[in-house]
């Protein structure tokens, strides 16, 4: 039988695993040039909104949006500081 701690550990195990996915699958769209909405992320890994925001804010203290928020600027920062045309500008990939 489970007592209350050992459920506790499954509970943020099975939250770890959703928020870890979850990242794995904004991260792919990015490379791919794509920026999932949260309601594609949901749709594809077959989880409720409300769980995939309580998942993020249990592991990592932020929500979905501002995980993917951040994901975006850094993919953006990286390719400032190292671009692949000399030409590229802030306003260039802010746009695309």
């Amino acid at each position: 039988m489970f007592d209350e701690q050992s459920s506790d550990v499954l509970s943020r195990r099975r939250a770890a695993k959703s928020v870890r996915q979850a990242i794995d699958y904004m991260l792919a769209n990015l490379e791919r040039d794509t920026c999932p909405s949260i309601i594609d992320i949901c749709k594809d890994l077959h989880i409720s909104q409300r769980n995939l925001q309580y998942n993020f804010k249990k592991i990592m203290g932020i929500t979905p949006n501002a995980s993917l928020y951040r994901l975006r600027l850094n993919r953006l920062r990286a390719e400032l500081l190292q671009p692949a045309d000399i030409g590229v500008t802030v306003t260039h990939l802010a746009t695309e």
